[in-house]
């Protein structure tokens, strides 16, 4: 269950640098 948790919460974060990085994605 931890696992799960923790890779979730990695998963979030990652989404929350690429909104950071425009680069990362192209322009909208």
């Amino acid at each position: 269950m931890k696992r799960i948790l923790s890779l979730m919460l990695l998963a979030h974060s990652g989404l929350a640098l690429a909104d950071d990085w425009p680069n990362w994605r192209g322009p909208r």
